[in-house]
């Protein structure tokens, strides 16, 4: 598979991230088999950048597939501010959409390799960003054991990636060294956004509480406090 490098169209002049996710080669085909049915003209347009107060990226559409020429390749560039959803507690989903959803934790921002068994398939199907609405209170399907329950609730909304747990880690960096003890001081941390990397250990629950610190949640010191 070869092609362009995402995210080089000379004419949009991007601004230099403090993270940025790197994608498969087929993306933003599904798989490694449909590689063929995206143009390179709709690769060089997609990214994905932390900055200090904003996730933005740009998924662009390729109404023809393949035949897709670079001058009929629809950008969907979209902005996402560190104090709106998903990076802070919103509306309830559907239907309660009017009310705020703050009853059950925070939203969980966390990074995802796909794997049939023990096999690692992120070369045929790329990594995902996943976002929850909250923690869930870091309850488990079976009780102590299992993978989160906020993994249930949890959707993908960036797929095809290459980096997924280090542009998580780069994402947490920028949102809580610029945005969490920043500007966004005055916003109740307990509404603020934490981020995970979706591991063996994580899904099996056997999580130190050192982790837990170092993935945003709080500690027992702070969970006490509370």
């Amino acid at each position: 598979m070869g092609g362009p490098s995402f995210g080089t169209n000379k004419h949009m002049n991007l601004a230099v991230p403090l993270a940025e996710a790197q994608f498969q080669p087929f993306a933003p085909a599904p798989n490694s088999c449909t590689f063929c049915f995206c143009p390179d003209a709709a690769r060089e347009r997609m990214y994905i950048h932390a900055h200090d107060n904003r996730l933005q990226y740009n998924l662009p559409c390729a109404p023809l597939l393949c035949f897709t020429q670079e001058i009929c390749v629809q950008d969907d560039a979209r902005v996402l501010y560190y104090d709106k959803p998903p990076f802070r507690s919103g509306p309830a989903p559907f239907p309660c959409c009017c009310l705020p959803f703050t009853c059950c934790g925070p939203p969980v921002i966390y990074s995802k390799t796909p794997k049939c068994l023990c096999i690692d398939c992120s070369p045929w199907f790329g990594e995902t960003l996943n976002i929850a609405p909250c923690n869930c209170y870091r309850l488990r399907t079976c009780l102590c054991f299992g993978a989160p329950c906020y993994d249930s609730c949890g959707v993908p909304y960036f797929v095809g990636l290459k980096n997924a747990a280090e542009f998580s880690k780069g994402l947490k960096a920028a949102y809580d060294d610029n945005f969490r003890t920043g500007v966004g001081f005055d916003i109740n941390q307990k509404e603020l956004a934490t981020f995970e990397h979706m591991d063996d250990e994580i899904m099996l629950g056997v999580l130190a509480d050192k982790n837990r610190k170092a993935d945003g949640a709080p500690s027992n010191v702070e969970l006490m406090a509370r």
